[in-house]
């Protein structure tokens, strides 16, 4: 069998960082006893000698290295590999400061981030940011370019606030697009206060006329829906239904407030019978609530008489 000289896969690093070499993967019958080493391009196999080396490239670029092997009967063998040198660049996040501090359901959190670039080059492209929540990514934005070596920069990520306890993730370059001399420093984790629930129920229902009512009269219902947990800034719908029939919807927008009731108007033309109302706010269930099993509430209308017809 012949021999091989294996220089190792063709790689990216950074510049003005020492990189080992590889070049264990050589093969032959016999013991190899000279490595030799291309590492300029210049075909001269004078810059490194031995089965590992270091070397530290001064200029980006693209370098194509060689590697000469020879055994101890004489025989030589050479390969290359191709080594991308790239700006030495490495990004942190050196500070997170979250706006507003309290957190209220429905509110945009604003998490204004600090970002470094701790190598030794000025990085001139953009950079991707990303906001992850619990592991779901919530925003994401470039940060622009130039960030100057041993400089900073800062960009401004939002997350809708939702109740609950929460851990936030900022992910500098997530799908790792841009060569690193670190690449465990990216990310920063941290916890956000419990968002606390809100929580909403009907309170009343009224109508009037109260009494009396005929099939055909006009009954104007007046509902008030009550938040007696915590404040919610999200939109939600309060529905109406006669029996099972809807009746209408109503959009509250901005939320409601710790304590806070909103009324409810709504009218119907009666029919006659027996007939029950129900409200339910928060129909299509946009809001998280401490307790989801107390939006409902139904009461009987009176019986309205049904009109005796005859022909005559």
């Amino acid at each position: 069998q012949g021999l091989g000289a294996d220089p190792g896969p063709n790689r990216t690093v950074s510049r003005g960082v020492d990189v080992q070499l590889d070049g264990s993967l050589s093969w032959s019958p016999n013991k190899i006893i000279v490595y030799k080493w291309d590492l300029n391009g210049d075909k001269d196999l004078n810059d490194a000698k031995g089965v590992k080396p270091s070397y530290r490239w001064k200029e980006t670029g693209t370098y194509k290295i060689s590697l000469k092997i020879e055994d101890e009967n004489g025989k030589g063998d050479l390969n290359t590999a191709d080594i991308t040198v790239v700006p030495n660049v490495d990004f942190t996040v050196t500070k997170v400061t979250t706006t507003p501090e309290d957190a209220i359901d429905g509110r945009i959190l604003n998490f204004k981030t600090i970002i470094e670039n701790q190598g030794l080059d000025t990085w001139e492209k953009r950079v991707l940011v990303s906001l992850k929540v619990d592991d779901r990514v919530v925003d994401s934005k470039y940060l622009k370019g130039p960030i100057d070596t041993k400089g900073s920069s800062e960009i401004t990520l939002g997350w809708k606030a939702s109740p609950g306890a929460h851990k936030i993730s900022i992910i500098i370059d997530p799908k790792m697009e841009i060569h690193e001399t670190d690449e465990k420093n990216n990310s920063y984790i941290g916890d956000i206060p419990e968002v606390p629930s809100p929580d909403l129920y009907v309170k009343t229902i009224e109508w009037t006329p109260k009494e009396g009512i005929g099939d055909g009269s006009k009954v104007t219902f007046k509902t008030e829906i009550e938040n007696k947990g915590a404040a919610t800034l999200r939109d939600f719908v309060v529905r109406l239904y006669i029996d099972q029939h809807k009746l209408g919807d109503k959009r509250i927008k901005k939320g409601l407030g710790k304590g806070a009731a909103v009324p409810i108007p709504m009218e119907w033309t009666a029919k006659g019978g027996d007939h029950k109302i129900r409200h339910i706010p928060d129909i299509h269930h946009e809001i998280m609530e401490s307790d989801e099993k107390n939006n409902a509430l139904e009461k009987p209308i009176p019986f309205i008489p049904v009109p005796d017809l005859a022909l005559t």
